[in-house]
């Protein structure tokens, strides 16, 4: 990937699917993230649009959905200062109308010592190689920092361990593409984790609500040693609860947890720092 230096990105940050400015193909476009993805992903006719050619559908993944995929391949995406050549396309029908996004995934973030600051509404980007660079990089952030281990699987799975109420050492999916709105009492909210309603119940969650379409809970939900309560939740009939390379994943969690905080991927430790102002 062809990077220069220190790419420091102020980005839109929509309430519950953060955008950004960028170019590809030599055209401006707006892109989200979604750390489910894996390059880009984008309707067909976004993909002709484009001038960006794909074959034949296969079957392919969208989360953990199975679902029909077209694969073809950008000439250049510009994110910044950073431009990345040859990046694959995922072409997906399910991306057309109101779902009509361009979004890049893990595979991008995986390029880069990374940073999504949410409360500053910033994207960070350094070079994997350059220590001087990535110390600069973590100066940038807030002092109050928690580090955890997190595990990628396959090309773009990332799972780390998290809890749920009384419950340790559970298994969840880092997808920050979940969105899942409703109302809570006069504002809307989104959704920071899913998982099937048996689980939910299992873990002290009453049946009525569990089964419920969205429910907000007392009950603590946590990512390593990050804990936060009175959360919005989402149960799903969809076997999101399930196994990663043989590894047992209880549910997934997503944007309305991360968005707290300053979140870095360090890919070569294989750690995600989270760094916020808050005690």
């Amino acid at each position: 990937v062809p990077f220069s230096g220190r790419l420091f990105k102020p980005f839109l940050l929509r309430p519950y699917f953060p955008s950004f400015d960028a170019e590809l193909e030599g055209q401006a476009v707006t892109v989200h993230v979604d750390t489910g993805g894996l390059f880009l992903h984008m309707s067909p006719e976004r993909a002709e649009s484009l001038g960006i050619d794909f074959g034949e559908a296969v079957s392919g993944k969208h989360g953990l959905r199975d679902v029909p995929v077209m694969l073809g391949a950008a000439n250049a995406f510009k994110l910044g200062d950073a431009v990345l050549e040859n990046v694959p396309v995922a072409v997906m029908p399910l991306l057309s109308g109101s779902q009509d996004f361009i979004i890049f995934g893990t595979s991008v973030l995986e390029q880069f010592h990374a940073t999504l600051d949410y409360p500053r509404k910033r994207l960070i980007l350094s070079p994997r190689d350059n220590d001087e660079l990535q110390k600069r990089h973590m100066q940038m952030l807030p002092g109050r920092r928690v580090e955890m281990p997190f595990y990628l699987w396959g090309d773009h799975y990332m799972f780390a361990r998290g809890g749920f109420g009384d419950h340790r050492g559970l298994n969840f999916f880092i997808d920050s593409g979940l969105v899942k709105l409703g109302w809570s009492r006069f504002w809307l909210r989104q959704a920071c984790f899913t998982t099937k309603p048996e689980l939910y119940e299992m873990w002290g969650v009453e049946e009525g609500a569990a089964e419920s379409d969205l429910f907000q809970s007392p009950l603590p939900i946590s990512l390593g040693d990050l804990e936060q309560r009175d959360q919005f939740f989402a149960p799903t009939p969809e076997v999101i609860a399930g196994s990663l390379g043989g590894v047992r994943i209880d549910g997934l969690l997503s944007h309305a947890f991360l968005k707290h905080y300053a979140w870095t991927i360090d890919f070569d430790r294989g750690v995600y720092v989270f760094s916020s102002d808050g005690g």
